[in-house]
């Protein structure tokens, strides 16, 4: 199965004709299935697409990491625009995000479809070769990036251990390739997570 990964927007940039910003979007191409993951901190990643003559309408899925705005902020943009994906997520990405005392969250959920969400808790194939890991163990504490970040459950304001985290895994034979966005969880974790799963394959670097 032929896999093409597009960067549409991230923190640098090289083509003279397109922008970057602090926040994440990628295009999945596979046989079959375009899988959005993320959508960066605004519509940008919708305006580099166009320049690189890519058609967000064909987009199949949306995985979103986690539920920080640099992540999550073009999600209402796209939804407008593209009227047949299904978002994938977990049901946490939901809950307030706070960097410090400034909110840093998902923007408007109330205005969101949510019969267009789909919210996972195990890990499962999404279209072939294509996996979502919600479960993301930490077995090394100190692999994980948790400071200064909170969120709120229960109208309890507590530190955040990033609940909401997943990772994009793309299978290929006897190989697998792993996508993640900040690895709040420990990139390490992560992995050893994704091994756990697939013990007969190889991570593709």
């Amino acid at each position: 199965m032929a896999i093409t990964i597009t960067t549409l927007v991230e923190n640098t940039v090289y083509g003279k004709e397109l922008q970057g910003e602090h926040g994440l979007s990628l295009l999945v191409d596979t046989a079959g299935y375009r899988i959005l993951f993320d959508t960066g901190a605004s519509d940008l990643f919708m305006r580099n697409a166009r320049m690189l003559g890519i058609d967000l309408r064909e987009v199949d899925f949306v995985v979103l990491s986690h539920g920080h705005r640099d992540h999550t902020g073009g999600l209402h943009q796209f939804l407008l625009f593209n009227d047949k994906a299904t978002v994938i997520c977990k049901k946490e990405l939901f809950q307030p995000k706070f960097k410090e005392e400034r909110e840093n969250g998902l923007m408007r959920p109330e205005a969101l479809d949510i019969e267009r969400f789909r919210f996972v808790e195990e890990h499962e194939e999404i279209c072939p070769g294509v996996f979502v890991f919600p479960r993301l163990a930490i077995t090394d504490e100190a692999d994980t990036h948790f400071e200064h970040f909170f969120t709120e459950v229960d109208g309890k304001k507590q530190a955040d251990t990033f609940a909401d985290e997943l990772a994009l895994v793309l299978k290929q034979q006897d190989a697998v390739s792993v996508l993640s966005a900040c690895s709040h969880r420990g990139i390490t974790n992560i992995l050893r997570t994704v091994k756990e799963t697939f013990p007969q394959t190889s991570l593709k670097l």
